[in-house]
């Protein structure tokens, strides 16, 4: 029997002439981010992966972007 399971949300955002863009709340309120929080975009192959910093706070702190 075949089951198709949901595998994937996609959103569509909008890049600001700055290059900008804003994140769904669904995504913000998942990833708990916050304003003032960062984000860390990962290449893996030819996909980009977004994930809220974590442990990695500690080296932007040193590096002063915080």
């Amino acid at each position: 029997m075949f089951r198709a399971d949901k595998v994937a949300d996609a959103y569509i955002c909008k890049v600001t002439s700055v290059g900008q863009i804003t994140l769904p709340k669904e995504i913000r309120k998942e990833l708990n981010i916050k304003g003032d929080d960062f984000v860390i975009l990962e290449k893996i192959g030819k996909t980009y992966f977004l994930r809220k910093v974590g442990i990695e706070k500690d080296i932007l702190k040193k590096l002063g972007h915080e």
